[in-house]
């Protein structure tokens, strides 16, 4: 019968070789253990002299400016903005003083319905009024103009950054057609009126239930504006945006940090970790070339360069602030026109608010958690 067999040992293969081989072959594996492990010990060490490195560095690129936990709302870091229709944007609400407020180490912007008798009242915020256009101070009931009777919230912080990092850990609303936006905005308006001076949105996110067709509290849009000066309409901010939605995630039901790092040579905003990035936007000839509007287009040919006297950063070269904002509805076209919606985006103002008050009975009810809500703060200066 023919198969393989094994080969006898040869004779001078002793028990004692034997024995030595497999001393050896321990020793073998014992030493290659030995091996890998200073290896991996050794890899640790250079990761945790790299982590140290970067956070090292890190501490000495940006320096912490103002923090807040929101034991209480200090005056003397937060203003409260007071104006009508959210300036440039149209929207159907009033930023009182009123309707921010700290409960159990949590900021919140809440707003409330407020009826005014719309038959030709005239408010007038008088030197409450913070921004410094008369229009925004003042609101009709006429044909033309209509008061806003939604009550709203918009901090500023006092302190500035010009480039440096922003971490906001906040929690957004779930009602309908309101929406809310933590931003950046400049200290004064170096480069003239929205969008000239320029406006770093971190995060914005409609207050509608996921599926809206705008986007609902499954989405977050994060984005850069910047155009001429005074020109609405030549807003960029399609240039530089991103959007960032998640089936399963909804930025209503828990705190997320929403950052941003900003320097001479880009903006980076990101979501609960600087390795999370939403949006990372560079500008290698600076803001104009990027703008480029068309000559050719007489709606906009006659725009001027506001940032001719600034640097390639402009108008992102100048001290910003952080806004925290809570708005209503608006004619800007945040939302779009739907069969639910009480008002159409081609309305004037006034019959635009009139029907959206006059729905208060089918949008109030899905208001179950209408605040922003703001755990902390923390602004860092680059240096």
């Amino acid at each position: 019968m023919s198969g393989f067999k094994k080969p006898a040992q040869p004779g001078w293969l002793s028990r004692e070789v034997v024995s030595i081989n497999r001393r050896t072959a321990k020793d073998l594996k014992r030493s290659r253990w030995i091996v890998w492990s200073g290896m991996l010990v050794g890899s640790l060490w250079l990761v945790a002299m790299a982590l140290t490195v970067t956070l090292t560095s890190n501490h000495r690129r940006f320096h912490l400016v103002f923090e807040d936990h929101f034991h209480s709302l200090a005056n003397s870091e937060w203003q409260q903005e007071q104006f009508f229709r959210g300036q440039h944007e149209a929207t159907f609400d009033r930023s009182t003083a009123l309707n921010a407020f700290v409960q159990s180490g949590t900021l919140h912007l809440r707003p409330t319905l407020e009826p005014v008798n719309m038959a030709g009242a005239t408010v007038d915020l008088g030197s409450a009024c913070t921004s410094k256009l008369r229009a925004d101070c003042v609101a009709f009931a006429n044909e033309t103009d209509a008061v806003p009777q939604i009550n709203t919230a918009r901090l500023r912080t006092m302190r500035s950054i010009t480039f440096g990092r922003v971490e906001v850990e906040a929690k957004f609303p779930r009602a309908d057609w309101l929406y809310s936006t933590i931003s950046l905005e400049p200290a004064d308006l170096v480069y003239g009126q929205f969008p000239g001076s320029g406006r770093i949105d971190i995060a914005q996110v409609r207050g509608n239930a996921p599926g809206y067709k705008s986007g609902g509290t499954d989405k977050l849009d994060t984005m850069l504006h910047f155009g001429a000066a005074g020109q609405v309409a030549g807003d960029n901010n399609y240039k530089a945006r991103n959007t960032i939605q998640s089936h399963g995630r909804d930025f209503s039901q828990t705190f997320h940090t929403f950052g941003v790092q900003w320097t001479s040579d880009s903006v980076i905003t990101y979501l609960d970790r600087p390795s999370n990035i939403m949006l990372h936007y560079t500008w290698p000839l600076g803001f104009w070339n990027i703008v480029h509007y068309n000559r050719d287009d007489p709606r906009v040919n006659h725009f001027m360069n506001p940032w001719g006297n600034g640097t390639l950063a402009a108008p992102f070269d100048v001290p910003f602030q952080l806004v925290m904002r809570i708005n209503a509805g608006g004619l800007s076209g945040i939302f779009a026109d739907v069969a639910a919606k009480p008002w159409s985006n081609s309305m004037d103002i006034q019959p635009a608010m009139r029907s959206f008050y006059a729905a208060n009975s089918s949008w109030r009810t899905s208001w179950s958690s209408p605040s922003l809500q703001i755990r902390s703060v923390r602004m860092w200066q680059l240096v």
